[in-house]
């Protein structure tokens, strides 16, 4: 299975905006949680805005109640082989493989 390259995050208003993650929970319920909706909410200099994300992978390499959050040129991550056996692109042809491009 392939992320599907549509799933690009988009800006809603100014405090709102729409993506896509991978996730991992405490307790092992990841696989349950697939396709679920989660409400961030953000701290700091990004206090008072949310972003709504569909959790489209149950994140195996990630730590317990942690979401990897799905950002165009952030990387392909651990899983190095999806864009060369579905685009049939070379090995090193997408960027980095973590930190993006």
């Amino acid at each position: 299975a392939y992320m599907c390259n549509n799933q690009q995050p988009f800006v809603v208003n100014k405090t709102l905006a729409y993506g896509f993650a991978a996730a991992s929970f405490t307790g092992g319920v990841d696989t349950n949680l697939c396709c679920a909706c989660f409400l961030l909410t953000f701290q700091g200099q990004l206090s008072g805005k949310q972003l709504l994300v569909q959790n489209t992978n149950s994140g195996g390499d990630l730590g317990a109640n942690q979401f990897d959050i799905a950002t165009p040129g952030g990387g392909v991550g651990i899983f190095t082989s999806g864009c060369h056996d579905q685009w049939n692109a070379p090995w090193s042809g997408w960027g980095d493989q973590y930190g993006g491009v």
